[in-house]
């Protein structure tokens, strides 16, 4: 394989945190490394988020990575049958079909809403909704969509995936004081950049937290380095901001110059996009040009060969992926390698 050139394949930060925040908190956090997590730390940062997020202290819950708020929620439901957009959120999926889970797929359409409020009301159901969704990028339901299916199925949960919310600004988290069936998650692993540190944040009525989490094991769940860093990391979340209008700006040129080139492209809220290429193995070609990106065909199956999801990266990363995109384009028009090519 080719040297890589742009890893544009698991929606990470193309940016790390600046090196003072996480060098200068790191010197205080290991001299107390062989005690157990303090629960002052954890305490903390629950303070830090909810005056990030807007919400009081007693609604937001912390554990290292969404799968482990998921996992919780899904071992206490009896009824084992969940609801899920059609595309969606590929990991999560396979987490509930380890639990043993019957998935409804509603498709992402002009009546998706619809769809999702006559489906729901069959019987009891986790209803599961990213948004932004992944991968198409874009927002699936408004407030007013969740509000008017919420007062009908108050036998539901509902779980909000807004991993990407940063980049979007769009949330669902006030619906969380009114409805204890609507639970809110959020990650530092995009924005923030910190996917390696595995901080994620639930928002969730406490009524509905005392049901599902057990506080003395989950704040055990989070290494001090990782609360310590994460802690720095909001307590000087400017450089956040910045990032994602990096992410914004490069989102919106790469995007211009995709159409450019003739292909498909989805506006985007995220730190991704999707594109439809026309070509099935498009990306085992830009791999071999040094670059990765995620294979939706692979993925969803023979309806989304040749589409493709591709990170934002930096100019240079996103610089090189459009390089090796255009000279692949430019390459099978010549040999007809389209969608129908499936050798």
């Amino acid at each position: 394989m080719s040297k890589i050139l742009a890893k544009l394949d698991q929606n990470e930060s193309p940016i790390p945190p600046p090196d003072n925040l996480l060098l200068n908190r790191y010197k205080d956090i290991v001299k107390d490394i062989n005690r157990y997590q303090r629960g002052e730390l954890y305490e903390y940062l629950r303070e830090l988020y909810a005056e990030y997020a807007g919400v009081d202290k007693e609604y937001v819950w912390i554990q290292p990575g969404m799968d482990l708020f998921f996992e919780d929620i899904l071992i206490i439901e009896n009824n084992k049958r969940i609801i899920v957009p059609y595309p969606s959120y590929f990991l999560f999926i396979e987490q509930v079909k380890h639990y043993g889970y019957n998935i409804v797929r509603i498709p992402l359409n002009e009546r998706f809403v619809q769809e999702l409020s006559i489906v729901s009301r069959d019987k009891p159901s986790i209803i599961y909704i990213d948004n932004p969704n992944n991968p198409t990028g874009k927002i699936i339901v408004s407030k007013n969509d969740i509000t008017l299916i919420a007062e009908i199925n108050s036998d539901n949960i509902f779980l909000i995936d807004e991993a990407y919310y940063e980049f979007c600004n769009y949330t669902l988290k006030d619906l969380v004081k009114e409805y204890d069936n609507i639970v809110v998650f959020r990650t530092m692993s995009k924005a923030f950049s910190f996917a390696g540190g595995r901080v994620a944040f639930s928002i969730i009525n406490p009524s509905l937290a005392r049901k599902v989490f057990y506080y003395n094991i989950v704040r055990f769940r989070l290494s001090t380095i990782s609360l310590g860093l994460a802690i720095a990391l909001l307590e000087n979340k400017s450089y956040m901001n910045d990032i994602v209008d990096l992410i914004r700006s490069e989102r919106k040129r790469v995007i211009k110059r995709i159409r450019e080139i003739g292909l498909q492209v989805n506006s985007s809220c995220t730190n991704f996009i999707m594109v439809n290429t026309g070509i099935p193995k498009i990306a085992e070609l830009l791999q071999k040009e040094g670059v990765l990106v995620k294979d939706l065909g692979k993925i969803l199956g023979r309806e989304y060969l040749g589409y493709i999801r591709v990170t934002i990266g930096i100019p240079r990363e996103n610089n090189a992926f459009l390089y090796a995109l255009e000279k692949i384009i430019a390459e099978c028009s010549q040999s007809r390698c389209t969608i129908h090519d499936t050798s």
